[in-house]
C-alpha cells in the first residue's frame, strides 16, 4: 500500500522531528487470501547521501545502510503493530515483512515483502498498512533506481541532489549552473499510481478528480502477483514456485550480478530492472521484430504456469504475457479526440510535456502523470513533412518552447499561458536548449521544403531574451559536410558546444555528427559566424546507416549514435576535447551493434543515468521501445549482428498483427511510429506512440536521470569521478 494525501516531500536533512511519531502504526501482512504468521516487520525510513559520489556507492542510490526505525511481528491474523517509531522529518517511509508462514507451512526465508508508504509526515499512529505481492511489485518497479537489498535489509537512498524539498535549477546571468531535483519522492507517487491504498490491489486507472487521465496494467500486475504468491504460500525456498521465481530474472544483463536473487524483492527487483525479453521464432532470433511471430518467452511462461491454481488475485491475463514490463498508458485528447503525440520532454521538476500534432497542442502532466495544463500552440502546425518532426523543450527561466512547421511557440511552464510565436521561413524539426536558456531548433530544410529530397538544412537559435522574430540562422551546411544534409537533434554539453545529428554526410546519405565548438560562450548568438572557428562545423563521425539520431556520450567519453538499423558505439581517445573544432573521436574501429531489431528502424534514443540507451524504434507498422544494456555481455543469440543485450519493452498484452492490447487494459489500439523518448529524476522512461495516440510511462529498468539534460551527460563535466546525476 501507498498513502493517499501524501505530498512529494523531500529534503537534506535528518532531523527528528516529534511531529512524525509513528506509535501505533499497524497493519496486516497477506500471502494471497493467506495472512503471514510470525514475519518480521521493519519500518524505514529513507536516507539522503550527501557524497562523495562514486562507483562504490552507486553514486547515493541505494546503498545507505538501511536501519529501521521500528519492528514488530506478524500475529496468527497477519498483524502487527509497531511502537516507538520516529520517521525522519523530510524523508518517506516503507516497510517490509521478512520470513514467516502462511497456513501449516513451515517458515518460508525466501519470502520478503514490501509496500511504499511515502512521506513521513503522511503517516501517523492511525495509519494502516497492506503489505501483499501488488505492494511489492509496486514498489519494486517505482523504486528501482533507489534501492538496493542485501539479504532482509532493504536501502532505498538517493544523492542530496535528488532528494531536495522542491526542486530547482540555480541560474546565474540566463546560465544554468546546477539543478536539483525531487526524483526520490516522486519515484513514491509512482508506487502509489500502481496500487490502492486501500485494499492492497492494483489500481486500473489513475484519475485526476473525475477524469480518468492513464490506465495501470492491472491484469498484468495481478498476474505477477500471482506467480509471486505461490512462491509466499509455498513450503519456502526450495518449492518449485520459489525456485522457478529465482531463476527468471534476466540477471545475465548486469556483469556485476553472479548470484540468483535471495528472496522474493530481490527476485522483482530484478525482473524490473532486467526484464526477459520476447521471442520471434520465426526470424530464428532471440529476440526479433514484432509482429512477426513474437510470443512469450519459454521463462515467461513458465513463470506464469506456476500461478495456474493459485490465482487469487483478479482480474488477471488468462494467459502468459509476452514479458512483464510495467507501462502506464496516457492517452493525450484534444477537443475531445485523440491526437498524435510527437515530442516529448520532461523538466527538473519531472513535469512531462508532450507536443501533440492535429490540434497543435503542448500537454504538461505531473510526475504522476496528473494533467496540469493543455494548451493549443494556435499555430497551423504539421509534423512528418519531408521527414520533420516537432518538439518540446522546458527551459530554466520558466518556459516550455514547442517548435513545427509554422515556427517556434513560447508557453509558460508553470500555466500554460500561451507567449509569443517566433516564425520561420524555414521546415524546423528538432528542439533542445543549451544552459545558456538559449532555444536551438534544426531546420530540415532552408526555406520551404517542396519535395522529398529538401535543400541543404541550417539551425535556428533564438537567443535568449529574444522578443521578436526571425529567429537566427546558422548555417551549417558547409564543409566538410556536402550535398543535401537534413539536420535534426541538436545536443551540448556543458561546455556549450553544439553536437548534430546529420543524414547525408559527403551528400553519400550516410548518418553523421557534426561538432561545432563555441570556445565556451555561452553569450547568444553562439554560432553566429559559421566559418570563422566558433561556428565551423567539424565531421566527427560518419556512419554506414542514414539518418543519425541525436549523439549520446557515456561517463567513460564514448559516443553512441542510433541511425535506422544500428547502434555504433565511437570510442574517445583520451579525454574528450571541446574546443576549436578539434577531436579525438576515432571513426575506425568503431563497434557497431545493428540492426536493433531485425527489420526495426531506430526513430529517437535517450541515455540513462547508468548508460542505459533507451532506443525508440518501428517495425513496419508497430512501434516498440527496446533498452541496451552497454556492459552486459553479448549473448550471442539471434541473427548475426543483433543486439544482444537488447531488450524488448512490449506495452502489449497480447499481440495479433499489427494491433496490439496495452499492458493497461485499455483497448485495442496501434502504437507505432515512435516519436520520442526521454528519462526523468525517476529513472521512468517516457515514450511517444503517435498513432497510439498515446504516451507511456515504462517503470523498471532505466535509472534516474536529470529531468533537466540540455547539454550530454559526461561525468567528467560534473566534477565527479562517476555518473552527474
Amino acid at each position: 500500500m501507498t498513502l493517499t494525501g501524501c505530498g512529494a516531500n523531500g529534503n537534506f536533512t535528518q532531523s527528528l522531528d516529534p511531529d512524525n511519531a509513528v506509535e501505533g502504526l499497524s497493519g496486516t501482512v497477506h500471502g494471497g487470501p493467506n495472512p503471514v504468521i510470525g514475519a518480521t516487520i521493519s519500518l524505514y525510513a529513507t536516507k539522503t547521501i550527501s557524497g562523495p559520489y562514486t562507483a562504490a556507492n552507486n553514486w547515493g542510490y541505494g546503498q545507505s545502510v538501511g536501519s529501521p526505525i521500528g519492528t514488530a511481528t506478524t500475529s496468527a491474523t497477519g498483524t502487527f503493530q509497531i511502537t516507538g517509531a520516529v520517521c525522519p522529518a523530510g524523508q518517506y517511509a516503507y516497510i517490509v515483512s521478512s520470513g514467516g508462514h502462511t497456513g501449516t507451512n513451515s517458515a518460508n526465508t525466501y519470502a520478503l515483502l514490501m509496500a511504499a508508504l511515502g512521506p513521513c509526515s503522511g503517516i501517523s499512529n492511525s495509519t494502516q498498512v497492506f503489505i501483499d505481492e501488488p505492494t511489492t511489485i509496486a514498489a519494486a518497479y517505482a523504486l528501482s533506481g533507489f534501492m538496493n537489498v542485501s539479504g532482509t535489509t532493504v536501502n532505498i537512498s538517493a544523492p542530496a541532489n535528488n532528494n531536495a524539498t522542491t526542486a530547482a535549477c540555480t541560474v546565474v546571468s540566463n546560465a544554468t549552473t546546477s539543478c536539483a531535483a525531487s526524483g526520490l519522492g516522486h519515484a513514491f507517487l509512482n508506487a502509489a499510481n500502481l496500487v490502492n491504498s486501500a485494499t492492497g490491489y492494483a489500481n486500473a486507472t489513475i484519475t485526476t478528480g473525475a477524469t480518468v487521465v492513464g490506465t495501470v496494467p492491472q491484469q498484468l500486475i495481478n498476474t505477477l502477483a500471482n506467480s509471486v504468491e505461490a512462491c509466499i504460500n509455498s513450503t519456502g525456498a526450495t518449492s518449485t514456485a520459489c525456485t522457478t521465481l529465482k531463476g527468471y530474472p534476466n540477471i545475465s544483463l548486469n556483469p556485476a550480478i553472479s548470484t540468483a536473487p535471495a528472496n522474493t524483492l530481490q527476485a522483482l527487483l530484478y525482473l524490473a530492472r532486467y526484464p526477459v525479453e520476447a521471442a520471434s521464432p520465426s526470424t530464428g532470433a532471440a529476440a526479433g521484430p514484432p509482429p512477426t511471430g513474437i510470443q512469450p518467452s519459454a521463462a515467461t511462461t513458465a513463470f506464469f504456469n506456476i500461478a495456474n491454481s493459485n490465482s487469487f488475485y483478479n482480474p488477471a491475463l488468462s494467459s502468459a504475457p509476452l514479458d512483464y514490463t510495467i507501462a502506464i498508458n496516457y492517452v493525450m485528447s484534444p477537443g475531445g479526440s485523440t491526437q498524435a503525440p510527437w515530442g516529448i520532454a520532461t523538466d527538473i521538476k519531472d513535469n512531462v510535456y508532450v507536443y501533440v500534432a492535429g490540434v497543435p497542442t503542448v500537454y504538461s502532466l505531473a510526475s504522476n502523470g496528473a494533467l496540469n495544463w493543455a494548451t493549443a500552440t494556435g499555430t497551423s502546425g504539421g509534423c512528418g513533412t519531408f521527414g520533420t518532426r516537432c518538439g518540446v523543450i522546458p527551459d530554466t527561466l520558466g518556459n516550455v518552447w514547442a517548435a513545427d512547421n509554422s515556427g517556434l511557440t513560447q508557453l509558460k511552464s508553470a500555466t500554460g499561458v500561451l507567449g509569443t510565436t517566433f516564425t520561420s521561413v524555414d521546415t524546423l524539426d528538432s528542439i533542445n536548449m543549451d544552459l545558456g536558456n538559449n532555444v536551438w531548433i534544426a531546420a530540415y530544410s532552408v526555406g520551404t521544403a517542396t519535395t522529398a529530397q529538401p535543400a541543404p538544412s541550417d539551425v535556428e537559435e533564438l537567443p535568449q531574451g529574444q522578443t521578436t522574430s526571425p529567429l537566427v540562422d546558422v548555417q551549417v551546411n558547409g564543409a566538410p559536410v556536402t550535398g543535401s544534409t537534413p539536420a535534426k537533434d541538436p545536443t551540448f554539453d556543458t561546455a556549450g558546444n553544439m553536437w548534430l545529428a546529420s543524414d547525408n554526410a559527403g551528400g553519400g546519405g550516410l548518418g553523421a555528427v557534426l561538432l561545432i565548438s563555441s570556445n565556451n560562450n555561452l553569450t547568444a548568438p553562439l554560432f553566429a559566424t559559421a566559418g570563422s572557428g566558433n561556428g565551423n562545423p567539424e565531421l566527427v563521425y560518419a556512419g554506414t546507416g542514414s539518418h543519425s539520431n541525436a549523439p549520446m556520450i557515456d561517463v567513460t567519453g564514448d559516443m553512441w549514435i542510433g541511425s535506422e538499423d544500428e547502434l555504433t558505439e565511437v570510442p574517445s581517445s583520451g579525454t574528450p576535447p571541446f574546443g576549436n573544432g578539434a577531436t579525438n573521436y576515432a571513426t575506425s574501429g568503431t563497434v557497431e551493434y545493428g540492426p536493433i531489431w531485425d527489420g526495426g528502424v531506430e526513430r529517437f534514443d535517450a541515455m540513462d543515468g547508468d548508460g542505459k540507451i533507451v532506443v525508440e524504434a518501428a517495425s513496419g507498422n508497430f512501434g516498440f521501445v527496446t533498452v541496451y544494456y552497454p556492459n552486459a555481455t553479448y549473448d550471442g543469440a539471434g541473427a548475426a549482428g543483433n543486439m544482444g543485450a537488447n531488450v524488448y519493452l512490449n506495452p502489449c498484452a497480447v499481440q495479433s498483427g499489427s494491433t496490439c492490447t496495452l499492458n493497461p487494459d485499455g483497448g485495442s489500439v496501434i502504437v507505432n511510429a515512435s516519436r520520442g523518448a526521454a528519462i526523468d529524476d525517476t529513472g521512468a522512461i517516457w515514450a511517444t506512440l503517435s498513432s497510439g495516440k498515446n504516451v507511456i510511462q515504462v517503470l523498471g529498468p532505466g535509472a534516474p536521470s536529470w529531468g533537466y539534460v540540455p547539454y550530454i551527460p559526461k561525468a567528467f563535466l560534473t566534477n565527479t569521478s562517476g555518473r552527474p546525476y
